[in-house]
């Protein structure tokens, strides 16, 4: 029964995702701005496990933070980024909550860097030269990463236990993850080299292939530091949406920080 709930949920799913990927523009944004409110609603129950309680103007800030990390950069970026810390810290001043203003505020803080600011770099890749294809591409890169370092594992991993925040990980998942995805998109670039640039395709290697993995363990070591399973139980038989996009919330933003090397160093 969970495996048919998995399947019939990854069926309908995954076409709707890369349909929406592929198209960019407000649907995109819109998927985005849903993902990141979604994402802030499972961080605020999470902390809430450690007793930490989240303001709920975070939902709407979160949102916003979004929507500018999304359509602007430079010196608008770092202005909101000036104006977040702020609203955080001033909330607990102003309201003369002294007691856990450190922590309470530090994890906000987190919070929307990591539901906002890490989502807003999915729409920045869509908005550069073949932005919808380089996204299908390294949406499809992390999928063949952790469904190869999961087989991989399952049937040779031997050294377990590397990471505490995921005993059931070895180091052989981890390592021919990355190969495979390697291998899967180097032979995809010498069939079809004029698709994507050798550089472009080395970026999805190593977004996907290490950053990837490392996002899901990140993701993995809060919750097993808030003591769950899964973020929440939002999707039937994925758990909740920080569950299903950890990998890609780590690889894009590195995906778009080395395009952007390659565009300044090759233009």
């Amino acid at each position: 029964m969970e495996l048919f709930r998995r399947t019939a949920v990854a069926v309908i799913f995954i076409p709707v995702l890369l349909l929406i990927f592929f198209y960019g523009d407000v649907p995109l944004l819109i998927f985005l701005t849903i993902l990141s409110v979604l994402g802030m609603l499972e961080m605020r129950d999470m902390m809430l496990l450690k007793n930490i309680r989240l303001s709920r103007l975070l939902i709407p800030l979160n949102a916003i933070f979004l929507l500018i990390a999304s359509l602007m950069h430079g010196i608008e970026l770092y202005f909101a980024l000036i104006l977040l810390f702020l609203f955080i810290f001033f909330r607990d001043l102003f309201a003369n909550r002294l007691e856990g203003s450190i922590c309470r505020g530090s994890v906000s803080l987190f919070a929307v860097l990591y539901t906002a600011l890490l989502p807003a770099a999915i729409f920045r890749v869509s908005l550069i030269d073949k932005g919808p294809k380089l996204l299908i591409l390294i949406l499809v890169s992390c999928w063949i990463t952790d469904s190869f370092a999961y087989f991989i594992g399952m049937k040779l991993g031997k050294h377990r236990g590397i990471f505490r925040v995921s005993p059931k990980k070895s180091v052989e998942g981890f390592i021919g993850g990355f190969i495979v995805t390697g291998i899967v998109l180097l032979a995809f670039h010498y069939f079809m080299p004029d698709l994507f640039t050798l550089g472009q395709i080395a970026a999805a290697i190593l977004s996907a292939g290490i950053f990837g993995q490392i996002g899901d363990l990140f993701e993995s070591m809060l919750k097993r530091d808030v003591g769950i399973k899964d973020s929440s139980n939002l999707i039937p038989g994925h758990g909740g949406i920080l569950d299903r996009f950890d990998s890609v919330l780590v690889a894009i933003p590195i995906f778009y920080f080395l395009l952007t090397l390659l565009n300044h160093f090759y233009k």
